[in-house]
């Protein structure tokens, strides 16, 4: 029994040794990391990481160039204890996740991030070249590109945020704080080209004239026309150049810089509000100034071609009703030409229609010439055997006398058999004398 507990606490001896070489003598670098080893204190193996993505990485050599440049740097002021400054062969320079030794006890691993990192500033206030007071959320994105300078002159993450938010909001100042409202939210002047509805309706030479006489008379003096020099995604560029420029020492790369948000204040709102409202105002004043100027143009348009129309169309109802009338009057005269009887009798059927008021009767008497033309055309349209009968009927003499007409009515056949001789003389006439007067009055 008491050799088998030997063996077994050998066992674990040469286990817990073998452990304690494998964990103090080894480490683990995997793909996020990159390390520094020193020892007492003094760099001797500087671990690259691979970075792929967005960032412009360097070959192995070049970078391995860049370390010992910095070891020589350092080394010259002083911050670097070495025995070969001039070339700093005694650093060693690898590239790579993986599995590496080191002297148990003596070496101390630095582990350093191998991913783009991330600065988010507080919202901050500041002030603009047109004396605008906006709130700025900033944010940056930033890579450690030398590890040892980063080990050296910078140390922890959180001394390089805020370091780099000193340097971020120096610039910031000068090249956001040096351009007015307009610079720091467009970045471009070049504007969407979008036709509103109603000038496609407006048709293309009117539309055109609208849209230009928008373009020049509303928008020479605001905001949306103003021209830009730089413009936000200029200043932003011109930020981060500066500041990666000035953070180069620290073996820190700035990726980008960029503005979240900038916002006005709540006293400035107002002030924007108003001045947009007023714009907008005065560019619908605009609009509808100029849609009455184009409505008085069609209406006068409208009304000058009408009067034309109407012109025109009474002209031509004259010249129709003319043609017609003398066509009438031509056809008239032939068909009373050849038989005067018949114009005889419509024009005494007329005169009596004339001269006799609306709902009266009338009373002819025997020995008027009325009763003779009635009664002759009467007898002269009937039939043979009829006529016979009436002239019998006719010549027996009456039994009793025929009563007198009233005093109204015998004006009234006075001035009816009076109208009625000057028809008949005028239709004795000859036919030729009748066509010559259609002449003269054509």
């Amino acid at each position: 029994m008491p050799r088998d507990y030997l063996i077994s606490g050998i066992a674990i001896v040469i286990i817990a040794v073998a452990l304690f070489l494998v964990f103090g003598c080894t480490y683990i670098i995997d793909e996020r990391e990159q390390a520094v080893i020193t020892r007492f204190n003094k760099p001797v193996h500087v671990i690259l990481g691979d970075v792929h993505g967005g960032i412009d990485v360097r070959d192995f050599e070049t970078r391995r160039e860049q370390v010992h440049a910095s070891v020589r740097e350092l080394a010259g002021e002083g911050q670097l204890d070495l025995e070969d400054i001039e070339t700093g062969s005694d650093i060693h320079v690898s590239q790579g996740a993986g599995l590496y030794f080191k002297m148990p006890f003596i070496d101390e691993v630095h582990r350093m991030p191998n991913v783009i990192l991330s600065y988010d500033a507080p919202p901050w206030e500041m002030h603009l070249a047109d004396q605008k007071l906006i709130r700025v959320d900033n944010f940056a994105r930033w890579y450690i590109e030398n590890p040892l300078l980063f080990l050296v002159r910078v140390r922890t993450e959180g001394n390089a945020h805020d370091r780099l938010r000193d340097d971020i909001n120096d610039q910031m100042r000068g090249e956001v704080g040096g351009a007015n409202l307009t610079e720091v939210i467009r970045h471009t002047n070049r504007f969407v080209d979008r036709r509103p509805a109603f000038l496609e309706e407006l048709g293309d030479e009117l539309g055109q004239e609208v849209e230009e006489m928008v373009q020049e008379d509303f928008y020479h003096d605001s905001p949306i026309r103003e021209h830009i020099d730089r413009g936000r995604e200029k200043i932003m560029q011109d930020i981060t150049q500066a500041v990666d420029t000035g953070v180069r020492d620290w073996g820190v790369q700035v990726l980008d810089v960029r503005i979240r948000k900038a916002e006005l204040l709540e006293e400035n709102l107002e002030a924007v509000f108003r001045r947009m409202e007023a714009e907008r105002s005065r560019l619908s004043k605009g609009y509808r100034s100029e849609g009455d100027r184009q409505a008085a143009i069609i209406r006068g348009n409208t009304d000058r071609r009408k009067t034309v129309i109407e012109a025109n169309a009474r002209r031509d109802g004259e010249i129709l009703r003319g043609e017609g009338d003398a066509e009438a009057t031509q056809l008239f005269g032939e068909a009373f030409g050849a038989h005067p009887e018949v114009y005889e009798f419509i024009r005494t059927l007329d005169l009596i229609k004339d001269s006799t008021p609306e709902g009266s009767e009338l009373i002819v008497g025997l020995d008027t010439s009325i009763y003779r033309l009635l009664r002759s055309a009467h007898i002269s349209m009937a039939p043979g055997d009829v006529l016979q009968e009436r002239e019998h009927v006719a010549a027996q003499p009456l039994d009793e006398p025929v009563p007198d007409a009233p005093e109204h009515a015998a004006e009234v056949m006075e001035v009816v058999d009076n109208g009625l001789d000057e028809e008949l003389l005028d239709a004795e006439d000859s036919p030729e004398d009748r066509e010559d007067e259609d002449e003269n009055d054509d």
